[in-house]
């Protein structure tokens, strides 16, 4: 009997202890936030959006379709161009946060190929993300050790207080008001976050001429003797002159006969500011006695020294893209591009100096995003040309490789670096001898 009794006391103990454990609160979406954000061995600055205030929604609505099934939620997310985010949702029930968890994996995939070639090492740092689901509760953790971040949500749901509250951790990183660090190369200031955060992925809707691509190769060409001189880079983008009207639009055909004739007068005051933009850089930086490949190079490099890709185009939290990234007015005068501005771009500077050029407009990366580029003809060979590639965004440095891994390269090095096209008026790139020789 007093075995018995010992038994039932110990049984009533552990129902007790289990309604006891039951009982228990979960965790809040910010306690949450705060411990993935502690196990983290620094973060960038970020900034902070909780349910209930303005703009989650709008940032939820990239993760979920159906916002209103979330109950509680904190979501984290950098001013710069790297990819770190956090964002942890509550749901008002199971079946919710499952459908949540699903898109939310979809969402992941999309970052990373948002980032891919514009952004290599943030496309990297995505790869490693993390999406956990436990009960109501979804986490999203993109870190440079995501599985600590795991760790630290799935002890805290376990009952575990975090270190610290989520402001005081915010608090220890510097503000985002800060100068950008040397991870973010140099571009316009990033604008604090606006209340209807913009599409994510690089999306390149205006159209191009040309024909419709994209090739690669299995290695970067091999190098050979550089240039017998090379062409200083003095020009600067002319300065901005007036406020663009959204009537202005960049006229190709326009801006090309008044280089040819040398007379504006029938230029509008955009199209009048690129022509000014390009001229200037034509006479500062080609000279007699160069090749077509040289004057190809000095351009293709100016493009890149004087622009950055939009970075409001790879982040949400960026507020507003350029309006003219897609135009020489965006590249050379704003100094941010999409592929389009980067390609349009170079497609002017080739037309105008007699280089055959055409500009391919295909898709890139997994999610075959639109993605454009150029094919150049030197020597009765063509040869392919990516300078929005060649101009990656969030790197420390940009070394003279990184500015040419996509210049001048075969059709087959572009296949194999996820370029993709259709159009039998594409020629084919084989050529190696106009590869970046350096």
């Amino acid at each position: 009997m007093k075995r018995i009794a010992a038994v039932c006391l110990l049984f009533i103990f552990l129902i007790a202890s289990c309604a006891e454990r039951s009982g228990t609160p979960e965790p809040s979406a910010e306690q949450l936030a705060a411990a993935v954000l502690a196990s983290q061995d620094g973060t960038p600055p970020l900034y902070t959006v909780r349910y209930g205030e303005d703009g989650f929604e709008d940032y939820a609505a990239l993760y979920v379709e159906d916002v209103a099934a979330v109950a509680d939620g904190v979501i984290c997310y950098p001013y710069g161009v790297d990819a770190t985010e956090l964002a942890v949702l509550r749901f008002a029930d199971t079946e919710a946060a499952e459908t949540a968890e699903e898109s939310m994996e979809d969402y992941l995939l999309s970052r990373a190929s948002a980032f891919e070639g514009y952004a290599p090492e943030q496309a990297a740092l995505v790869e490693g993300g993390r999406v956990v689901c436990d009960g109501r509760t979804v986490l999203l953790a993109i870190f440079g050790d995501a599985d600590a971040a795991v760790a630290a949500f799935e002890a805290c749901m376990d009952g575990a207080a975090p270190s610290g509250t989520l402001d005081a951790l915010l608090a220890a990183e510097p503000s985002p008001s800060a100068e950008p660090s040397a991870e973010v190369s140099a571009s316009p200031e990033a604008t604090p976050p606006s209340e209807e955060p913009p599409s994510p992925e690089p999306s390149d809707t205006e159209a191009v001429s040309e024909p419709s691509e994209v090739p690669p190769e299995t290695a970067v060409p091999s190098p050979e003797d550089s240039p017998s001189a090379e062409p200083s880079r003095e020009a600067s983008p002319a300065p901005e002159i007036y406020s663009p009207s959204p009537d202005d639009l960049y006229d190709h055909d326009a801006v090309l006969a008044a280089y040819t004739s040398g007379d504006t007068s029938a230029l509008s005051p955009k199209n009048a500011a690129i022509y000014e933009c390009v001229t200037e850089a034509i006479a500062a930086l080609i000279t007699d006695g160069m090749s077509d490949y040289e004057k190809e190079l000095a351009l293709h490099d100016y493009i890149i020294d004087v622009s950055d890709y939009d970075r409001a185009e790879l982040y949400p939290g960026l507020g507003s893209p350029d309006p003219d990234n897609s135009n020489p007015y965006g590249t050379l005068i704003n100094g941010r591009a999409i592929c389009s501005g980067y390609s349009g771009t170079f497609q002017l500077f080739m037309d105008m100096l007699g280089i055959e050029c055409v500009t391919v407009n295909g898709a890139a990366n997994a999610d075959r995003e639109e993605h454009a580029w150029n094919m150049v003809r030197l020597g009765g060979e063509w040869y392919c040309v990516d300078v929005t590639w060649d101009d990656p965004v969030g790197l420390v440095t940009n070394s003279d490789f990184e500015r040419h891994q996509y210049f001048n390269v075969t059709s087959e090095y572009l296949r194999d670096t996820r370029h993709f096209w259709e159009g039998e008026d594409v020629p084919e790139a084989t050529a190696t001898e106009f590869a970046w020789k350096h």
